[in-house]
């Protein structure tokens, strides 16, 4: 009982020399066995040297052949409770220097010390010292984000002028995220440039820049800045597609009065709500596109997107198409008259369609059961065909066709058969 009394007492004398209570200070794991006879450090004697995330601890040691080394303890000054860690423990009584690390910066620490005796017993501990951290390097004076350019935004800054920055963390975010990512790391403290690509077109983005040293100090963040990509181009809305020719789509449109478009581009799709191909290209200046359809009463629907000199298109999606036509085959003429007179055949027709300019007879010959003589009569200007190369006992076909000015071709008539009789001897 007498023994455990005195081992009291002696914790109770060095905590009060300490200035602090050890059941408060000390954890159980790190209560020491006190050997009285130990020899004290002077705290005094303790100089610190402080980093951005270390303290650098020196002092003035023991060489005592009853002393085999130390034992360092620390205490954060705004930590919620009292207890404070051993954080080394030094074998070897010629060591007068420690690097205590992974600290956080701008933070003041509380240190004490032990000696430990060749018994593996411990002095009490030293009166505290304290030590701060540096806060963080400062950020970068000065950053600069462009916009307006196309898909992409660039980033300047002043290089920093602490020498030991050894690169740079750029940092993105924008409307949507609640916080930054880190998207690039710039070397080399003199390095000040960075383009961020593949970027929303007209879309505003925020930057801020990271300052880290050689020892991974990191400074604060740069005021953030922000700038905005380029805008895809307008499109002109006043187009037009025709629907009068044959097998081919004339499409007219007014120029954009923009410095900035460099020309157009042409889509066409056979549906106004699938998928638009695109079919050609034309200068800033041009305004008119022929397309080769290359069938008749063919519909097509059309976007014209302009495109600037950076090669931003216009949104298709926003488009409205222009749809255009391909003009039918004139109609038929209606056949009124289909006789023989005197040997001569004589067909007349009505004229049905306002588009023709000709018309075309076709006249065929039955040869045998499978084969025919086909003779086709073109240029007709009247509305009246006469034939007189024709023999008694054969059977003629006939049909007419209109023809317009684009020589277009209308379905044929329905035939009419002629022929006169074979004379019996």
């Amino acid at each position: 009982m007498k023994k455990y009394l005195k081992s009291t007492l002696l914790i109770v004398l060095l905590t009060l020399l300490a200035g602090c209570s050890t059941s408060n200070l000390l954890t159980q794991n790190n209560t020491p066995v006190i050997d009285k006879n130990l020899p004290t450090i002077d705290a005094t004697t303790i100089k610190t040297i402080s980093d951005t995330n270390a303290i650098a601890l020196e002092w003035k040691g023991y060489d005592s052949e009853y002393i085999s080394g130390y034992n360092i303890y620390r205490k954060a000054s705004d930590s919620k409770t009292n207890e404070i860690s051993k954080i080394a423990t030094l074998e070897n009584k010629y060591i007068s220097h420690y690097v205590d690390t992974k600290l956080k910066d701008d933070t003041e620490y509380l240190y004490a010390m032990s000696v430990i005796g060749k018994n593996e017993k411990n002095s009490r501990l030293s009166d505290f010292i304290r030590a701060k951290t540096l806060g963080k390097i400062d950020s970068i004076s000065f950053s600069l984000a462009i916009s307006n350019l196309p898909r992409q935004i660039k980033i300047l800054w002043r290089p920093h002028t602490n020498h030991s920055v050894e690169y740079y963390i750029i940092q993105r975010t924008d409307s949507t995220k609640q916080k930054w990512e880190t998207i690039k790391k710039v070397k080399h403290r003199l390095s000040a440039e960075y383009i961020d690509t593949g970027l929303k077109d007209n879309y505003t983005y925020k930057y801020r820049i990271i300052s880290v040293t050689f020892n991974n100090i990191v400074s604060k963040p740069s005021y953030p800045i922000q700038a905005t990509t380029k805008a895809l181009p307008n499109s002109t809305e006043e187009i037009t597609a025709t629907n009068n020719l044959a097998k081919q789509i004339k499409l007219r449109w007014k120029n954009l009065d923009d410095d900035n478009i460099a020309g157009y581009n042409i889509f066409v799709s056979t549906n106004p709500n699938k998928y638009y191909k695109k079919i050609g290209t034309t200068k800033k200046g041009d305004n008119v596109f022929l397309h080769n359809v290359g069938k008749n009463n063919a519909v097509r629907y059309y976007k014209l997107a302009s495109f600037d000199k950076d090669g931003l298109q216009s949104d298709l999606r926003t488009l409205k198409p222009v749809v255009g036509r391909t003009i039918d085959v004139p109609k038929s003429p209606r056949i009124t008259l289909a006789v023989i007179k005197g040997g001569t055949v004589v067909i007349n027709w009505k004229k049905t369609d306002s588009r023709a300019v000709s018309y075309v007879v076709e006249k065929s010959t039955k040869k045998n059961i499978f084969q025919s003589d086909i003779k086709v009569y073109q240029g007709i200007k009247n509305t009246r065909f006469e034939d007189n190369d024709i023999k008694p006992g054969v059977e003629y076909k006939f049909t007419v066709q209109s023809v317009d000015k684009d020589g277009l071709l209308s379905k044929k008539t329905d035939p009419v058969t002629l022929s006169i009789p074979k004379k019996v001897n």
